[in-house]
Order: structure tokens, then sequence, then C-alpha cells
């Protein structure tokens, strides 16, 4: 099967249950979250530590889980919903075990460090533009589509994981976290 198709050239594209115009909000949190995955998936391919490593991969699942049930407005038994509420409490692990190592915040911090935790915190800030997207998605819902409600803790949390990430990284390469002083 070709990668091409053509029948997207008239600026729609295909969702599990039909098509819908590609400047939708529907298309742009599925995309945003595609775009979130690669990047994952990119620090994923410069990460050592294995333990890590496993971890972005249950989120990379999640992220195709979620960009599904993002292009299935019209779940069946057939066809369900795949993010379910536990894989929030298994993110939620995640950080609990690393905020175990890392000194508690006290401030806000400059978005600087080794290059590792600085590729995990441009992705916080990806997966926050994300959030963004779907909370719009999930407000703006017509007729009888549905939005799977289990998605925004997730997507939340997942924000949270990778700032949690951003700190343990420098933590564990020696950085020392820069302070905020605003100015008065």
């Amino acid at each position: 099967m070709s990668v091409y198709t053509r029948t997207g050239d008239k600026l729609t594209t295909g969702l599990i249950t039909g098509r819908a115009n590609k400047g939708s909000i529907r298309i742009d949190s599925y995309g945003t979250s595609d775009e979130a995955l690669s990047y994952i998936g990119s620090l994923y391919s410069e990460m050592d530590d294995e333990k890590i490593k496993s971890q972005l991969e249950t989120i990379m699942t999640l992220f195709f889980n979620m960009g599904a049930d993002l292009a299935n407005p019209y779940p069946t038994d057939a066809i369900p919903f795949f993010i379910i509420k536990s894989n929030t409490e298994t993110i939620e692990k995640y950080i609990d075990e690393m905020e175990k190592q890392i000194p508690p915040l006290t401030s806000f911090i400059y978005p600087i460090g080794s290059p590792l935790a600085c590729k995990a915190n441009e992705i916080r800030a990806l997966v926050r533009r994300c959030e963004r997207k779907i909370v719009l998605l999930d407000s703006t819902i017509d007729n009888d589509e549905k939005f799977n409600k289990n998605i925004l803790p997730l997507i939340n949390r997942l924000s949270d994981y990778f700032f949690i990430l951003y700190r343990y990284l420098n933590h564990v390469a020696k950085v020392e976290e820069k302070v905020v002083v605003f100015n008065k």
C-alpha cells in the first residue's frame, strides 16, 4: 500500500469513523499529540537510562492510544476508546518515583541544563500546547460526537511528568537549578 492515497488532497483527512477537515480542532488536537510523540521518540533514542526508556515507551503507547481516541468521535464496542483512568495513575507513579530523588521545588527555575533535560522540558511545553488544544476540542464537541474524558487528567499529568523528568535528568547530570529572580 502506498503512503499517499490522494484522498487528503481535498483538505480532509480520515478519522477512525469518517472524514474531517484538516483544519478542524479535532485534527489539530491529535496532530499536536503526534508532534509530541515524535519528540518523545527523539528523547528515547538519546536516553541511556533503561528505566526511563521503559517509561517513555509506555508513554509513547499512551500517545498512540490518545491519538486514536481523539480521531474517534463515534466509539463503538468494536472501536472503543483506549485511554482509561489507570493510565493516569501509572504516570503518577513514575512522577512519585523521580520526585523522591530530587530536591523539593521552592521557586521558579530557568529552563536550562543538560541537553537531555532541556529536551524533556521542550516536550513538557509541547504537551501543554497539546493539552490546550484537547481542552478546546472537549469544549466544542457538537452533535452526537463523543470525547474520552480520561484524556484530560492524563495529558495534564504527562506535562507534569516531563517537568519532573527535566529536573530529574538535571539532578542526575549534577546540573544545579538556577532560580529565577524577579525584577522589582
